[in-house]
């Protein structure tokens, strides 16, 4: 879907976005949906100008596929869920949207049965406990702070320790050389020989610099506050119109959606 397009406009991003908020409304029995964005600016690279950095895309089909998909995520964030009435859209300056989720997940989860962090990112695997748990959509599996201790064998609240010796290759972060994550892991449970030269590399590993791009929140974010929807599906025939999004219109997609943005559960004759 990522060539679709509307009267010469791509739209490929937002449909599939808005296709799969759908999806997840189903599956998680009409969850309540917050959304985090990352920020242009990076305190991050600030500090580190080399985080997150890529080598440079060579591809001219995949830089049209990223250059007309940042103009439409802006769009969502900025129109198009606020037309909806998602009132919980949330971006700060310098900060990205893993830092905001950690907000969320540290300050409000109490006040839901359960929250689902939907991310296929590890990183934020740091952030699972009682109440969290990360639904990954590629794999479209829920983890569970049980999960990651039965697979790691350490708590998810040290996982930012191991991304930090180890190193993470997706954010472009340097570690101990040669120390991977399961060295890591070994290290904390005392399970390296205190005379190899892994123990007496990662001994000598300061990482404090590693904490400051990897721990969520930055020490830069701050508390959200979460406030009640106003989903209003009234205007969520004149989206599909202004998109091209035809097929949301159809009998059973439309019921869903209407099931959704106003909760009405009876369908369409």
């Amino acid at each position: 879907m990522m060539g679709l397009s509307y009267e010469e406009h791509s739209t490929g991003v937002i449909f599939g976005f808005m296709r799969e908020i759908l999806k997840l409304s189903e599956d998680f029995e009409q969850p309540r949906f917050t959304f985090a964005w990352d920020s242009r600016k990076s305190y991050r690279r600030d500090v580190y100008p080399d985080y997150k950095k890529r080598p440079q895309i060579e591809d001219p089909e995949m830089e049209d596929i990223i250059r007309s998909g940042k103009p439409q995520f802006t769009e969502i964030r900025t129109k198009i869920l606020p037309k909806l009435g998602f009132q919980n859209n949330f971006i700060q300056t310098g900060l990205e949207a893993d830092d905001i989720i950690a907000h969320i997940a540290n300050d409000h989860a109490w006040e839901f049965d359960h929250t689902y962090i939907v991310t296929s990112d590890e990183d934020l695997y740091q952030l699972l406990n009682s109440k969290v748990s990360i639904y990954n959509p590629r794999e479209k599996k829920i983890y569970s702070k049980d999960d990651f201790i039965e697979e790691k064998g350490i708590d998810p609240n040290m996982w930012y320790y191991v991304k930090s010796v180890a190193g993470c290759s997706s954010d472009n972060i340097k570690g101990v050389v040669g120390v991977g994550e399961k060295t890591a892991i070994k290290y904390l449970k005392s399970e390296l020989g205190v005379s190899s030269k892994k123990y007496q590399d990662i001994h000598a590993f300061d990482p404090t610099f590693n904490y400051s791009l990897v721990k969520l929140p930055h020490k830069r974010s701050t508390s959200v506050d979460l406030v009640p929807d106003k989903l209003d599906f009234n205007i969520f025939e004149g989206i599909c119109m202004d998109y091209g999004f035809s097929s949301f219109l159809k009998r059973d997609l439309y019921n869903k959606w209407r099931v959704l943005l106003k909760g009405d559960q009876n369908a369409i004759d």
